[in-house]
């Protein structure tokens, strides 16, 4: 039932704002060109056949409204810069922040992120070795003056720096496992999806995950304000059709990378 009135409300925001009245045909969208397993698939520039959910969810939303949409990839604090000077029309997958709010717009109810409209909802969670004792309740981290390692320019190092933490910050997932193995960081604070992918991949199991998550948040595609200004009814639209159409998107395509 609640799947049919969303698909009404849909229709009804199509039918009463015809496409005559959009202006943007073409969507650029930016985004980390640093794997965030499995919504953003590969690092590099290059946008791989199997892109990653974020990526599909856009597509079926933008095909659904009739736009077309162009991908470019960053470093992590480009694609904000990008966004924040209307290079590019937005990016993904954000949190929200007060900060990042001032020049990304978010799909809003009141004046909190809309959470119907995310992409995905992600936890970031410890992880250690199983050798080395680790304590962490949810609020405090235990027996450890070593540095805590996390990606550069996630959300995550700023909630880690307000709970008095020492953080190491670099690229790749890669770089974080390694620090972590040669005991150069005590834990790294990581997405889990990330995580488990690349412990699956990599044959490890001399790491673990610790309970709980430290922080779990709604992550969204966010819009320039020169964008949503210039477009504010397809700005609207593609907010209505992610909300949609998200489950059934990540739903069919979840098995294509988890499959490989």
């Amino acid at each position: 039932m609640k799947r049919y009135v969303h698909w009404c409300l849909l229709f009804i925001s199509l039918t009463f704002f015809p496409f005559c009245s959009i202006t943007a045909a073409t969507l650029t969208l930016a985004y980390a060109d640093v794997e965030s397993y499995p919504y953003q698939v590969g690092n590099g520039s290059k946008i791989p056949a199997l892109p990653g959910l974020a990526l599909d969810v856009i597509n079926a939303a933008a095909y659904k409204i009739g736009i077309e949409v162009n991908y470019v990839r960053l470093p992590g604090k480009r694609v904000l810069q990008a966004i924040k000077s209307g290079k590019v029309d937005g990016g993904f997958i954000f949190s929200y922040n007060t900060q990042r709010a001032q020049y990304a717009k978010y799909p809003m109810k009141g004046k909190a992120p809309d959470s119907s409209k995310r992409i995905a909802t992600l936890g970031y969670y410890f992880y250690k070795l199983k050798s080395e004792p680790l304590e962490w309740d949810g609020i405090n981290l235990y027996n450890t003056k070593q540095k805590v390692g996390a990606h550069l320019g996630f959300s995550i190092v700023k909630e880690l720096k307000k709970r008095k933490l020492s953080v190491h910050e670099v690229k790749t997932t890669a770089q974080l496992f390694d620090m972590l193995r040669s005991r150069r960081v005590a834990a790294i604070a990581i997405q889990n999806s990330i995580a488990q992918e690349y412990l699956y991949r990599h044959n490890l199991y001399d790491v673990e995950q610790i309970q709980p998550a430290i922080i779990t948040k709604d992550y969204f595609l966010v819009l320039s304000h020169k964008f949503v200004q210039l477009n504010p009814i397809l700005a609207n639209q593609i907010w209505e059709v992610i909300s949609a159409i998200r489950d059934d998107v990540i739903s069919e395509s979840r098995s294509k990378y988890w499959n490989r």
